[in-house]
C-alpha cells in the first residue's frame, strides 16, 4: 500500500506540473511567443512586423497557432500590409520527416498597400533581405493554404487599382506533385477609367530547384467599365479571358508561353471584339518582352464594322521615369469602312514598328503598306507637351481622290462647289506627295499638299 500511495502522488504531482505549465503558457507565453517571431521575422523582411493581438494555440487534437493583427510599416510608420488573422495548424509528423511545417496556414483579411512615388520607385522594393543563396529544393512551408477577403491597393501617379473580395485556396493536387491554386477577386479602378471587373482564375503550381512554374493558368473576368459618369455611356459591358500554358518564376525573371488575351466588350453601339497572343514572353526587372506577337481588333458601329489584324514582336525596357516601348509589325491587315460606299469596304496591308516613350508623353512611327493597287509610305511623331501635336509626312504613288469622296461631295467637286474642312485649328501638321493624283477628272504628277507646314517642328 505505500508503494502504490507513492505512486499516486507521483501521478498528482505531475499532473499538477502540468497545470502548472499549461496556465504558466496561457499567461506568459503568448508574449513571449508574440515578441520572438517579431524578432525572428526581422532577419526576413526589412519592414517592421508588429502583432496587436496575443499569440493562442492549441494543443489537442492537433497543435494550432492563433495570431491577431498582424501589420508591416515602412520606416516612416506607412502601412505597408495588414493581416486580421493568421491560423498555423501543424503537422508534428511532417516536421520529424522534414516535410513541411504547416498542414494548413489561414490567413484572414489581409490587406497588402503597393504605392510609386514620383520617381518611378515601389515601396516594395527591397521589402525581403538578402539571404546566402540556396541550390536546395524549394518547398513550401505548409500543404494547404486558404487567403480570405484579401484586398491589394495599387496606387501610382496615372494609375489607381484595388483588388478586393481575394480568396485564395492552394491544396494539393491529385496524381500529381503539384498543387491545384484557385483566385477569386474583384477588379476595379478609378484612373484613368473608371471600371470594374469581377472573376477567378485557376492554375496548377509546381516548385522545383529556385523556380516556381504554373501551368495550364486559366482566367475569367466580367463586368463593366465605365460605372459611373459619361463613360457609362461608352461601354457597357466588358468580359476578359486569358490563358497561358506556363510561367517560370526564377530570381528576377519572369517568362513564359502560349498566352492568350480575349476581350469582348459591348459599347452603346455595335461591339467591340480583342485578341491577342504570344507565343513566348519575358518579364525581368527593367525589360520584357513578347515574341512571335498576334493581335486582332474589330468595332461593329454605327459607321461601319472596323477590323485590323497584326503580327509582330513588342519589347521595353528602362526605369519607369524613362521607360520605352518599342514594336515591329511584319504584317498587318485592316479592314475599314469604305468613304464613298457604306456597303464596301477599304482594305490596307502594312508593316512598320512603333516606338514609344510614356513618361515623356512622346511616340514616333514608320509604316508601308498598300491599298487600292497602290504603295504608301508613312512617317509620324506625336507629343503631348506643351500640347497634343501630330506631325506626318506620307508619300502615295497614286491617288484617285474623286473614288473616296462621298457621293454628294463628288457632285459638288465637279461643280466646283466643294468645301474643304477646316485643318487650321487641327493640332496637325501633315506633308502628302502623290506621284499620280487624279482630281476632278485633272491629272497632275509628284503634287503636294500641305497642312499647317507653319506649325511644323
Amino acid at each position: 500500500m505505500p508503494g502504490a500511495r507513492r505512486a499516486w502522488a507521483v501521478v498528482l504531482a505531475g499532473l499538477a506540473l502540468l497545470g502548472a505549465v499549461a496556465i504558466t503558457a496561457r499567461v506568459v507565453g503568448p508574449v513571449w511567443v508574440v515578441s520572438a517571431i517579431e524578432r525572428e521575422a526581422q532577419r526576413f523582411v526589412v519592414p517592421r512586423l508588429s502583432i496587436g493581438g496575443l499569440a493562442t494555440w492549441e494543443l489537442w487534437p492537433t497543435p494550432v497557432l492563433v495570431l491577431d493583427r498582424l501589420a508591416l510599416s515602412d520606416a516612416a510608420g506607412s502601412p505597408l500590409a495588414r493581416v486580421a488573422r493568421v491560423t498555423a495548424e501543424l503537422d508534428i509528423e511532417a516536421i520529424m520527416a522534414g516535410g513541411p511545417a504547416l498542414a494548413r496556414l489561414e490567413i484572414e483579411r489581409p490587406e497588402i498597400f503597393v504605392r510609386q512615388d514620383e520617381d518611378g520607385a515601389w515601396n516594395f522594393a527591397g521589402w525581403l533581405v538578402a539571404q546566402p543563396g540556396d541550390r536546395g529544393e524549394t518547398v513550401l512551408p505548409f500543404r494547404q493554404l486558404a487567403v480570405s477577403d484579401g484586398r491589394l491597393q495599387v496606387s501610382a501617379p496615372a494609375l489607381e487599382l484595388a483588388f478586393d473580395r481575394v480568396m485564395l485556396g492552394l491544396a494539393p493536387g491529385g496524381g500529381g506533385d503539384g498543387s491545384d491554386a484557385v483566385v477569386k477577386a474583384r477588379l476595379s479602378a478609378s484612373n484613368p477609367l473608371a471600371l470594374a471587373l469581377e472573376g477567378g482564375a485557376n492554375a496548377r503550381l509546381y516548385l522545383g530547384g529556385d523556380a516556381v512554374r504554373l501551368t495550364g493558368l486559366n482566367l475569367s473576368l466580367d463586368g463593366r467599365m465605365g460605372e459611373r459618369g459619361r463613360a457609362a455611356e461608352q461601354l457597357r459591358a466588358l468580359t476578359v479571358t486569358m490563358g497561358l500554358d506556363e510561367i517560370v518564376a526564377t530570381a528576377g525573371v519572369l517568362a513564359g508561353h502560349g498566352l492568350r488575351v480575349e476581350i469582348d466588350g459591348e459599347p452603346a453601339q455595335g461591339r467591340l471584339l480583342a485578341r491577342l497572343g504570344a507565343s513566348a514572353w519575358r518579364v525581368e526587372q527593367a525589360s520584357w518582352a513578347l515574341g512571335d506577337l498576334d493581335a486582332a481588333l474589330s468595332l461593329a458601329g454605327a459607321a461601319g464594322p472596323v477590323s485590323i489584324e497584326l503580327s509582330g514582336d513588342a519589347t521595353g525596357g528602362g526605369v519607369a521615369g524613362g521607360h520605352v516601348i518599342e514594336a515591329k509589325v511584319r504584317a498587318g491587315h485592316a479592314s475599314l469602312p469604305h468613304p464613298r460606299d457604306a456597303a464596301a469596304q477599304l482594305a490596307l496591308t502594312f508593316a512598320g514598328a512603333v516606338r514609344a516613350e510614356p513618361a515623356a508623353g512622346s511616340a514616333s512611327g514608320q509604316f508601308d503598306g498598300g491599298f487600292d493597287h497602290s504603295r504608301f509610305d508613312l512617317a509620324w511623331t506625336w507629343s503631348s507637351a506643351p500640347a497634343p501635336f501630330l506631325t506626318a509626312r506620307m508619300a502615295l504613288d497614286r491617288l484617285v481622290l474623286d473614288a473616296y469622296l462621298p457621293a454628294g461631295e463628288a457632285s459638288a467637286a465637279a461643280s466646283g462647289g466643294l468645301s474643304l474642312p477646316r485643318w487650321q485649328d487641327w493640332p496637325l501638321s501633315a506633308e502628302l506627295r502623290v506621284g499620280t493624283l487624279v482630281f476632278r477628272g485633272l491629272t497632275s504628277q509628284d503634287a503636294r499638299l500641305d497642312i499647317n507646314a507653319g506649325m511644323r517642328p
